[in-house]
């Protein structure tokens, strides 16, 4: 049964009248107000197993937690192991064109050396044309004059020949 403002007042008439008023007012000092809720050992022990099956809920969903974890870190790990990986074969690439660099630069210096000499042979070429063309030119005019004076000649001994008959 609960225990209302009317029956402590009554409590506390009827302890007054047996120990006096000042050893009432004491002890109801003591006692809890009307309605609260005090703590029992049964509560307490009721509230810590609880607690105990909350903390041990708790710990195995910690414990869970902690083996995806160790499950991402070996995922991490692995992808980690696998850019390494990518980051030689990077390398390797790298290595490899620089060597191709290297043989494009060594074209381009035969290319140049090449150069060099179709300029060269160029030059020589010209200066042959320029010959050639000074050689035929000269032999022209040698046959020429020489067909000149054979056919001047010709002519001449036609002349006298034509004279004479």
């Amino acid at each position: 049964m609960a225990v209302d403002q009317t029956r402590r007042s009554q409590l506390y008439g009827q302890l007054a009248g047996a120990v006096g008023k000042e050893a009432a007012d004491t002890m109801f000092d003591l006692l809890p107000p009307t309605g609260s809720d005090l703590a029992t050992t049964a509560g307490l022990a009721e509230l810590d197993a609880r607690m105990t099956a909350g903390f041990a809920s708790m710990d195995q969903r910690f414990a869970a937690v902690d083996a995806r974890f160790a499950q991402v870190d070996r995922r991490f790990e692995e992808i980690d192991r696998r850019f390494e990986l990518v980051d030689q074969r990077f390398q390797e690439i790298d290595r490899r064109f620089e060597l191709v660099d290297q043989r494009f630069q060594e074209i381009d210096r035969r290319l140049e050396r090449l150069e060099d000499r179709v300029d060269a042979l160029t030059g020589s070429i010209d200066d042959l044309r320029g010959e050639f063309v000074r050689a035929v030119n000269g032999q022209t005019r040698a046959m020429l004059l020489g067909v000149a004076t054979s056919v001047a000649g010709i002519a001449g001994l036609s002349w006298t020949f034509a004279s004479i008959m």
